[in-house]
């Protein structure tokens, strides 16, 4: 008896395989309160961690957040304008050097975000040595928060932090002004990219999948699989063997939709449900695309449905 072949199973099999592949990037985020790195944080990344994630202390001045579903994991460090704030990074140092020792590269640190608000138009003492004694483990980007207007500040944070890799200015959420002009959103997708290039090449995807900033990202990362998958398929399709092309190929697809959706199901589970108000009994059953996804669900088939644009 043959069993018949269900294509949407198989591909909702192997995006749920290829989800829970997905490595774990660890982001530490330093700075003064009030310098606005939960609403950077929830701006950046799926799943409105700062607010909604769980947390748990790793230091007196070090919180751990994550979310499940989300392959990131975001390290808040307070605690630079307390006067003990000496102590606050030798605790950081010693946490830092201990994941760097576990054999599970998922456990390391692999980035560090140093923010300075721009409207305070100065560079502090403690996120100086922050940023030297951050760059002897990790990679470090200055990241200019709330910026409005640079006047040169972004230049003064360059002298000031000369290990960084390089300085962002960022302006996480829209302002509305006094005078009815309204600021948007500015250089969110410009921190992606720049980070991409500091990761760990094991940990970029999750990097990629976690961050709601740049849909340039994950358009990118959407090529190179689909680019990977048709030599693949154009190699397997120049090999004589007694068996339909298909048959041989049909799993290469599989996995191209499953990994460019991967990296599209985090910020799909971070947007709000809605529900339907008629009866589970009336409700039409859910069926998948072509490509896997669902048909409510735009972020997880963006790839698989644009991969040939541009």
């Amino acid at each position: 008896m043959t069993v018949p072949f269900d294509l949407g199973a198989e591909v909702r099999r192997a995006v749920e395989n290829a989800t829970r592949e997905l490595r774990v990037v660890n982001v530490l985020i330093a700075g003064r309160t009030g310098v606005g790195k939960s609403t950077l944080i929830n701006a950046m990344f799926a799943g409105n961690l700062a607010e909604t994630g769980q947390g748990r202390p790793v230091t007196m001045s070090t919180r751990e957040y994550w979310k499940e579903g989300i392959p990131i994991r975001i390290f808040d460090t307070r605690g630079l304008e307390a006067a003990a704030y000496s102590e606050t990074l030798e605790e950081l140092r010693k946490h830092i050097a201990s994941r760097a020792n576990d054999p599970n590269p998922d456990r390391h640190i692999h980035i560090a975000w140093v923010c300075i608000a721009e409207d305070s138009r100065r560079v502090e003492d403690a996120e100086v040595q922050m940023h030297e004694m951050l760059a002897r483990h990790v990679p470090v980007v200055g990241v200019v928060t709330k910026s409005r207007s640079d006047q040169g500040f972004k230049a003064v944070v360059q002298d000031l932090l000369p290990l960084a890799r390089n300085v962002a200015r960022v302006r996480a959420i829209r302002e509305e002004l006094d005078d009815g002009h309204a600021l948007e959103p500015m250089g969110l997708a410009s921190l992606v990219e720049l980070t991409l290039t500091l990761v760990p090449e094991s940990h970029r995807r999750a990097f990629v999948a976690a961050q709601k900033a740049s849909i340039e990202a994950k358009r990118d990362h959407a090529r190179s699989i689909v680019a990977t998958a048709a030599v693949t398929a154009a190699g397997l399709a120049a090999v004589p063997l007694p068996v339909a092309d298909a048959v041989m190929i049909v799993p290469v697809q599989i996995g191209m939709i499953a990994g460019i959706s991967s990296t599209s199901a985090s910020t799909c589970r971070s947007a709000p449900s809605r529900r339907s108000s008629r009866p589970s009994s009336e409700r039409e059953p859910r069926r998948l695309r072509a490509d896997g996804s669902s048909p409510r669900c735009s972020s997880c088939s963006l790839e698989s449905a644009r991969y040939l644009e541009g």
